[in-house]
């Protein structure tokens, strides 16, 4: 029996070592990543401490946009505010509740969170706790640690200390960025039937909107808890009004009528195409001229 709890005790002493090890390597790798914020996809990279910011922009792409190439300082000088920004590629509210979380967790603080809220987003888990997110960000401990007791799926997980061992993952992950100096030429309806189906790719179903809804609740009380007001804005497409924009305005309205935060649907206030290098997100022209046009008015 002796021999059994020694040998045991080896084994798990030697596994330790080894998880210890592989957690070094990954932290010691990532850790002198520092992208300005136009020139990473990756959130975390964005994330300071100890900062207080004038706005923390949150969404999918379509808030990430307020950043990619040189909108940050773009849009930061038309609003003359500060502007850190944690949207990240197709993140839902389950990505963008944990990102939330870990601004705070960094003892950092925002005046407004300026949230660009898409309807799709609470369709489906391909979005949220089943979105490959973490492949984009930098590996680090205490964020790996927040990600175990979350909601996000075990597969994204294990991606997250995955994808890293790869020694230049970031080069093809948190610095790669779409071109978004084009323009749209025409919109065309076949692509935008197409871009519909695969942005709500298990379809409408009020029970998941009404579960994802649950997890927007949380978010607006991660910032009643740190003193931080929110502004909901449904972005501007090519693609028409959307599935679910009515039940989220009903949310959004009944967030207003409770709390007091703002909420525009701007998702039909750009139909030239000029704007757009696709069909739902906005080229640089475009957000200059969004913000300059509306956003700006939201923060008055």
């Amino acid at each position: 029996m002796k021999k059994f709890f020694t040998k045991l005790f080896l084994f798990t002493g030697l596994q330790l070592m080894i998880i210890s090890a592989i957690f070094a390597y990954l932290i010691i790798q990532d850790k002198n990543l520092n992208y300005p914020q136009g020139k990473t996809e990756s959130a975390l990279i964005s994330i300071p401490e100890n900062i207080n910011t004038d706005i923390l922009i949150m969404g999918s792409s379509h808030g990430r946009m307020f950043s990619r190439n040189k909108n940050h300082e773009t849009v930061e000088k038309i609003l003359k505010k500060q502007i850190i920004n944690i949207g990240a590629s197709a993140a839902g509210v389950v990505p963008e509740k944990l990102f939330l979380k870990y601004f705070f967790y960094k003892n950092n603080s925002a005046k407004t969170i300026l949230y660009i809220i898409d309807p799709f987003v609470f369709s489906t888990s391909k979005w949220n706790e089943d979105l490959y997110f973490l492949a984009e960000e930098p590996f680090k401990l205490d964020f790996f640690f927040l990600t175990l007791f979350s909601n996000v799926s075990i597969d994204v997980k294990y991606n997250y200390i995955k994808s890293k061992f790869k020694h230049d993952w970031h080069e093809y992950n948190a610095s790669r960025m779409p071109v978004t100096t084009d323009s749209l030429s025409t919109p065309d309806s076949s692509s935008i039937n197409s871009r519909i189906k695969a942005i709500y790719p298990d379809g409408l179903n009020l029970i998941t909107f009404k579960k994802y809804d649950n997890y927007l609740q949380e978010i607006v009380q991660i910032a009643r808890d740190h003193n931080t007001q929110i502004i909901f804005i449904i972005p501007p497409s090519l693609l028409g009004k959307q599935p679910l924009t009515d039940e989220l305005i009903k949310s959004l309205q009944n967030l207003h009528t409770k709390y007091g935060y703002k909420y525009y649907d701007f998702s039909l206030s750009i139909p030239n195409s000029y704007y757009y290098y696709n069909h739902d997100h906005l080229n640089n022209n475009g957000i200059k001229y969004f913000t300059e046009k509306f956003i700006i008015q939201t923060i008055l």
